[in-house]
């Protein structure tokens, strides 16, 4: 590997591995607003006989 990558991925593999618990929670924090940014956006476009249509694909495209 090349020394720029490494010199980028040491310090965060370091990070993760010393302070598991703040990347965790900023992890966490990052995926719930980015769920609820396409929640969001989904709700608008659902279809309103669709109840669960609009959770669901939520879901879908946050996992896709």
């Amino acid at each position: 590997m090349r020394l720029e990558h490494w010199l980028y991925t040491v310090p965060l593999r370091l990070r993760s591995f010393f302070r598991r618990n703040r990347v965790e929670q900023e992890l966490n924090e990052e995926l719930q607003y980015h769920f609820s940014e396409k929640s969001k956006r989904t709700s608008l476009t659902a279809r309103p006989g669709k109840k669960h249509a609009a959770p669901r694909a939520t879901i879908l495209a946050v996992l896709s």
